[in-house]
């Protein structure tokens, strides 16, 4: 079972509800990791950026492996943009036994479109040319 969120979430306490229902992140993952639940993978989308502004002014969640860690669980750290570095992170979470899987994974937010990398847009409305433009780009990268 994979459980993907967001580092904006973990801030919140709340981490991939539809699979957690309503146990807060550090309730989940104490419970993952004292069951030993190897067929669990909790990934988090790390781009830094939450709708209040830059992570780490809003709230640090630093040294986030060390805490997750503490919890029992095995943990990575990944370019969340990078396809293949993602797969082997996953093929590692498969071959873990006896405990649940964490995987970090950095992003950079708008990867592939020179004029949007490292832009913080989550709430960002994007008028249609820049849209298209946006889209142009990454089709040409295929």
């Amino acid at each position: 079972m994979v459980a993907p969120s967001g580092q904006g979430y973990v801030q919140q306490g709340l981490g991939a509800a539809d699979i957690f229902t309503s146990l807060y992140f550090a309730e989940a993952t104490m419970l993952a990791g004292a069951k030993g639940l190897d067929n669990l993978v909790f990934i988090v989308d790390y781009n830094f950026v939450q709708s209040e502004g830059p992570m780490d002014l809003v709230m640090s969640l630093e040294p986030q492996l060390d805490k997750i860690a503490s919890f029992g669980f095995a943990c990575q750290e990944v370019d969340g943009n990078d396809i293949g570095a993602l797969l082997a992170a996953f093929d590692t979470a498969r071959a873990t036994k006896g405990k649940p899987s964490f995987i970090k994974a950095s992003t950079l937010m708008g990867k592939g479109v020179a004029s949007l990398e490292g832009l913080m847009f989550h709430q960002l409305r994007f008028p249609a040319e820049v849209a298209e433009s946006a889209r142009a780009e990454l089709e040409a990268q295929l």
